[in-house]
C-alpha cells in the first residue's frame, strides 16, 4: 500500500490532477495538460533543511484547510439559492389569481407573511455566507500565494546551493508583540522607499554625455557616404538607405510592399556630428543633477546594502509572527515577504560530494575467488 501511495504521489508531481492542484471550488484543475507534462522526479523541497521544510508543509496544510472551508460555503450557498427560489415561487403562487392556477391571497394573508418571513431569513443568511465566503477566499488566496512563492524561490535558487537555517536574535521591543510586528513592517516600507530612491536617482552628466557621444558616433558612421566605388571604379557615390514598408491601395485585396529610401537622418548626423554633440551636451547640462546622481557601482552597492537590511528586518518580523501565532494572536505573514525570512533559512553552497571508491568503474567486471 505504501508503494502504491508513493507511486501516486510521484504521478501527482508530474502534473496529474489532485485536490491540492484544483481550485477551492473543486471544478477547475490548475495543472498542465497531459500532452504538455514535464516529468519530474524527487521532492524539490529536499534542498531545504528539515525545519524549513516542515514550515512549508504547514503552509500547504493551511492552504488545504482553507480550501475545504471555501468549498463547504459554496455548497451551502448553492442549497440556499435553491431554497430562496423555492420560497419566491411559493409567494408568487399564493398571490396568483385563482383563474390562472394560484390562490389569490393578499400581502396580509398568514401564508404569504410566513413565506416572506422565511424568505427574508434566507436572504439574510445568504448575505452572511457571501461575506464569509469572501473572507475565507481571501485567506485561501493569500496562503496559496505564499506556497507558490516558496515553490518559485526554491526553483530559482542559486546554482549549487542548499538551504541552511538561520538563528534569529530578536531585539527587545516595547508594547505588544503585534505593535512590534507593525514596527518592523513600517521599517520595511522605509527601506523599500530607500530602494526606490536609489533606483530613481539620476545618472552623472559625464556618464550620460559619454553614452550620448557613442550613440551619435555610431549613427554618424552608419550615415557616412561610400566614396570608395567612385575613387576606385569611377562610379557614383553611394549613400546609406533604409527599407520602409508601404501600403498599396490600388490592389484588391490590400497589399503591402517595401521600398529603399535614402537615410537622410544618418547623413545629417555624419555631416553635423560635432555641432550635434555640442548641442546635446548643453541640453544635458541644463537638466543634470550631479549632486543626487549615482554611478552604476554606487547603485549596485546601495541596493545590496538595502537588501541586506531589508532581509534582516523581515526575519525579525516573521519570527515575531510565528510567536504571535503560537499565542493565538491574529498575525499572518505578508505575501510579499522574502521566502527566506518566512521559512527562516539562507542559501549556502552545497558541500562537496565525497568521491566513492568505485567512481568511474561502472561496467567493470571483477572476478572474485580463485
Amino acid at each position: 500500500m505504501e508503494n502504491v501511495m508513493a507511486r501516486n504521489e510521484f504521478q501527482n508531481t508530474a502534473g496529474f490532477p489532485t485536490a491540492s492542484s484544483a481550485s477551492p471550488y473543486g471544478g477547475v484543475v490548475a495543472g498542465p495538460l497531459q500532452a504538455m507534462m514535464a516529468m519530474r522526479t524527487g521532492d524539490p523541497m529536499e534542498v531545504l533543511p528539515n525545519e524549513a521544510r516542515e514550515k512549508f508543509r504547514e503552509l500547504e496544510q493551511k492552504r488545504g484547510d482553507a480550501g475545504i472551508l471555501v468549498r463547504a460555503i459554496v455548497e451551502d450557498q448553492q442549497q440556499l439559492r435553491i431554497d430562496i427560489q423555492r420560497h419566491q415561487n411559493r409567494i408568487k403562487e399564493l398571490q396568483t389569481p385563482r383563474g390562472t392556477g394560484g390562490f389569490d391571497l393578499g400581502d396580509d394573508a398568514p401564508q404569504v407573511i410566513s413565506e416572506r418571513r422565511t424568505l427574508e431569513e434566507k436572504l439574510a443568511e445568504q448575505r452572511r455566507l457571501t461575506a464569509l465566503n469572501e473572507a475565507r477566499s481571501t485567506v485561501y488566496q493569500r496562503i496559496g500565494e505564499l506556497v507558490r512563492n516558496v515553490e518559485q524561490a526554491v526553483a530559482a535558487r542559486p546554482a549549487g546551493c542548499i538551504g541552511q537555517m538561520v538563528k534569529i536574535d530578536l531585539r527587545a521591543f516595547k508594547g505588544s508583540i503585534l505593535d512590534a510586528i507593525e514596527a518592523r513592517r513600517q521599517r520595511c516600507r522605509e527601506l523599500k522607499a530607500d530602494l526606490h530612491r536609489v533606483r530613481s536617482a539620476p545618472w552623472p552628466s559625464d556618464f550620460v554625455k559619454q553614452k550620448m557621444r557613442e550613440q551619435i558616433n555610431r549613427v554618424a558612421e552608419s550615415g557616412r557616404p561610400l566614396v570608395e566605388q567612385a575613387v576606385e571604379h569611377n562610379e557614383q557615390v553611394s549613400f546609406p538607405s533604409q527599407s520602409h514598408q508601404v501600403r498599396i491601395f490600388n490592389s484588391d485585396p490590400a497589399a503591402i510592399g517595401y521600398v529603399e529610401l535614402p537615410n537622410t537622418l544618418e547623413v545629417v548626423f555624419w555631416l553635423h556630428r560635432d555641432e550635434l554633440i555640442a548641442s546635446m551636451e548643453r541640453a544635458v547640462d541644463e537638466i543634470a543633477d550631479d549632486q543626487s546622481a549615482l554611478t552604476e557601482e554606487q547603485r549596485r552597492d546601495a541596493e545590496a546594502e538595502i537588501h541586506v537590511d531589508l532581509l534582516a528586518v523581515e526575519r525579525e518580523e516573521c519570527a515575531l509572527v510565528e510567536i504571535a501565532q503560537s499565542q493565538g494572536l491574529p498575525a499572518d505573514y505578508r505575501v510579499d515577504c522574502d521566502v527566506r525570512a518566512i521559512l527562516g533559512f539562507e542559501w549556502v553552497p552545497a558541500p562537496a560530494r565525497v568521491p566513492r571508491e568505485d567512481d568511474g568503474q561502472f561496467g567493470v567486471v571483477r572476478r572474485v575467488g580463485p
